[in-house]
């Protein structure tokens, strides 16, 4: 949902700055707000089946699509390296 009124700019909750200070564990929130430039124009909302992409993401996909194209095949053995290496730091995380 658009945050906002009929052709009104979207607002930020937080405008500059966190809702208070005393919440501490929130310092973060501004920086994954910025990964989803979606959150700067509409309120969403988990979904399971579609999400917005966050821009770390995005640009990751944008690199391997670069490097596909400029280099073809030549690349494949540096790419099946980073694809263990993701499964690997996943792997960590659970």
């Amino acid at each position: 949902m658009h945050q906002g009124g009929r052709g009104s700019p979207p607002r930020d909750p937080w405008p500059g700055q966190l809702p208070d200070p005393r919440f501490e564990s929130l310092k973060g929130i501004r920086a994954m707000r910025e990964q989803f430039p979606v959150a700067a124009e509409y309120a969403y909302f988990n979904h399971a089946a579609i999400a917005p992409l966050p821009k770390r993401t995005a640009e990751a996909m944008r690199a391997q699509v670069s490097d596909a194209m400029r280099h073809g095949v030549h690349g494949f053995a540096r790419w099946t390296e980073e694809c263990a290496a993701l499964r690997r730091a996943a792997a960590k995380m659970l």
